[in-house]
C-alpha cells in the first residue's frame, strides 16, 4: 500500500503524529496568513496537507479548495491506511458540503472520481466514495466520468476499512446500474440490478423495490419477456412486498409477454403517473420500442418483401406506417436487420440475408478476436458476478451478524 512505501515513517509513526494533529484546534490549523496548501506537496507532506486541508473545509471553505482537494485525491490511499474511518467520512461530507456552497458539483464529481480510482488500485474494495461519486454523475448527467470506475468495479467490501452499510453495497449497484443504462450497458444494467436485489435482508429496502422496477423493465428489453423470477433466497416477506410494490410493472410485462402495443398503451395511461413518479417512464417507452422491434424482426423470418402499410397491419392494427418506417430505419442503422425501403414503390421494404462473408478469414479472424477478448474480460470482471451473488459461500459470508446490525435504517428515502 502507499504509506508502506514511504522512507521517512512507518505506519505508527504516521499514526501517533496523526493523532496529534486531530487534537488541535480546526481555527488554528485554518488561520494562516498565506494558504500553506500552495506550497505543501500532498505527497511527501501529505498527513500536515490532510489536516489544515480539513480545518479549511471546516473553517473557511473557499473555490480554492477543489483544486487542493483533487490535488491530494491522488494521495488518499495514504490517509486511508492511517486516518480513522469516521475521518474518512467527515472528508467525504466536507467535500459535499463545499461542492454545494459553490454549486460546483462537477468538481466535486472531478475529485470523486480520483478518489475512487486511488483508493482501489491495489485493493479493488469498496469506498464511501463510490456510491457518492455514482450519485453526482446522475446529477450532473456526467455518465461518462464514471466509466473507468465501473471498468475497474470492485470485488470485496471490508467494513474495516471504511465504514460502510449495506445501503451503501446496494446504492453503489443501484447508481451503477442507472449510469450503465444511460451509457448503453444494458446487460451489465442488469447484474448490478440483480446483486442489488439479491442482497441479503430481513426486511424491504426502498431501494431493493427501485430495483426491482428497474430489473422488470431491463428484462422485457434484452430478453422479451419477465425472464427471471425473484431469486429463491430471498426472504418471502422480502419477495412479496416487491412483487406488491411492482404491480403496476409486472401488469406491463404481462402485456408485453402477450405481445400487445395496444395492451402496453392501455397499462401505460393507467400507470404512467407511477412510472414518472419513478423516473422510470423512459425504460418504459424503450419497452414498447422493444417490442415493436420484436414483432417486425419475426417478419424479416417469414416474408422477403413487405409494404410499410402491410408490415403495420401484421404488426398491429393501431400502429401507423410512419411508426414503422421509422423503427425500420433506426433497426437498419444500428444492424439488427438487413432491409432496403423503396418509395418509389410505394414504401415497399425488401428484407435480406445479412452480407457478411463468415467464409471470409478477416471475418473469421475478427471474430476469433472479439472472442478472446470476451474471454479475458469475463475471466478478470471485478464487479461482483452473478455467480458470486448467488452462491452460499456469499450468502453466509454476508449474511452474518455484522450484516444484520448494518441494517439499521435501510427504509430511508435514497439520498
Amino acid at each position: 500500500m502507499g504509506i508502506e512505501k514511504d522512507a521517512i515513517y512507518n505506519k505508527a509513526q504516521w499514526k501517533e503524529m496523526y493523532f496529534k494533529l486531530k487534537q488541535m484546534d480546526d481555527r488554528i490549523l485554518a488561520s494562516f496568513d498565506t494558504d500553506p496548501l500552495t506550497t505543501l506537496d500532498p505527497d511527501r507532506h501529505w498527513l500536515s496537507f490532510f489536516g489544515i486541508m480539513m480545518a479549511q473545509l471546516a473553517e473557511q471553505p473557499t473555490q480554492a479548495l477543489f483544486q487542493h482537494c483533487y490535488r491530494f485525491a491522488h494521495h488518499i490511499d495514504k490517509a486511508t491506511e492511517v486516518v480513522q474511518r469516521s475521518d474518512v467520512q467527515q472528508f467525504l461530507d466536507r467535500l459535499v458540503r463545499l461542492a454545494n456552497i459553490h454549486n460546483n458539483h462537477k468538481a466535486l464529481v472531478a475529485i470523486l472520481q480520483v478518489c475512487c480510482l486511488v483508493a482501489t488500485k491495489e485493493q479493488r474494495t469498496l469506498t464511501p466514495f463510490h456510491q457518492v461519486f455514482f450519485k453526482y454523475c446522475l446529477l450532473t448527467k456526467t455518465h461518462f466520468a464514471a466509466e473507468p470506475v465501473l471498468e475497474r468495479g470492485i470485488e470485496d467490501v471490508d467494513a474495516k476499512i471504511f465504514h460502510l452499510t449495506v445501503q451503501d453495497f446496494m446504492l453503489y449497484h443501484y447508481y451503477g446500474a442507472i449510469i450503465l443504462l444511460g451509457l448503453k450497458q444494458v446487460q451489465k444494467a442488469r447484474l448490478f440490478l440483480q446483486t442489488c436485489l439479491s442482497t441479503p435482508a430481513n426486511d424491504t429496502s426502498l431501494i431493493q423495490i427501485k430495483a426491482y422496477k428497474k430489473w422488470i423493465l431491463v428484462d422485457l428489453i434484452v430478453f422479451g419477456k419477465l425472464h427471471a423470477p425473484i431469486p429463491k433466497y430471498v426472504p418471502l416477506n422480502v419477495s412479496r412486498a416487491l412483487r406488491e410494490q411492482a404491480k403496476a410493472y409486472l401488469d406491463l410485462g404481462r402485456a408485453f409477454e402477450a405481445r400487445s402495443l395496444s395492451k402496453m398503451e392501455e397499462r401505460l395511461s393507467v400507470d404512467q403517473p407511477l412510472f414518472v413518479a419513478d423516473g422510470n417512464l423512459g425504460l418504459v417507452k424503450q419497452c414498447f420500442t422493444a417490442l415493436l422491434n420484436r414483432k417486425i424482426h419475426t417478419l424479416t423470418e417469414s416474408y422477403l418483401t413487405l409494404s410499410l402499410k402491410d408490415i403495420a397491419k401484421l404488426v398491429e392494427e393501431s400502429v401507423e406506417a410512419g411508426s414503422i418506417e421509422a423503427a425500420l430505419l433506426k433497426m437498419i442503422q444500428e444492424g439488427d436487420i438487413h432491409a432496403t425501403i423503396s418509395h418509389r414503390d410505394n414504401g415497399m421494404v425488401s428484407f435480406e440475408d445479412d452480407p457478411e462473408d463468415f467464409e471470409n478469414m478477416d471475418t473469421a479472424k475478427a471474430l476469433q478476436e472479439k472472442i478472446e477478448k470476451l474471454q479475458a474480460t469475463k475471466s478478470n470482471m471485478s464487479l461482483l458476478t452473478q455467480e458470486l451473488s448467488l452462491s452460499k459461500e456469499y450468502i453466509q459470508r454476508t449474511a452474518g451478524a455484522q450484516m444484520a446490525a448494518m441494517q439499521q435504517g435501510l427504509e430511508d428515502e435514497i439520498p
